[in-house]
């Protein structure tokens, strides 16, 4: 799954959101496999991207990257249950 969230942060303010609120909350991308915490911090972090990404001039490049993220996002939340 952790290839995924990286390829969905395409857009660099975005990527810098949600990796760095990541680490910020003290995780590592290795933490990402053995924590489900961890997976559960990814999804604040990628909601708070998208909602970075919400505040922008709409294009379809952002609108990609939106529906991108939220994919990934609703899989984990999935996942996590």
């Amino acid at each position: 799954m952790w290839p995924d969230v990286a390829r969905v942060l395409t857009d660099d303010a975005a990527r810098e959101i949600a990796l760095g609120r990541y680490r910020a909350m003290g995780y590592k991308p290795d933490d990402f496999a053995r924590s489900p915490k961890a997976r559960s911090a990814m999804c604040d972090c990628l909601s708070r991207a998208e909602d970075a990404l919400e505040f922008r001039r709409p294009s379809d490049t952002r609108n990609r990257t939106m529906g991108a993220i939220r994919t990934v996002r609703r899989c984990l939340e999935r996942e996590l249950g």
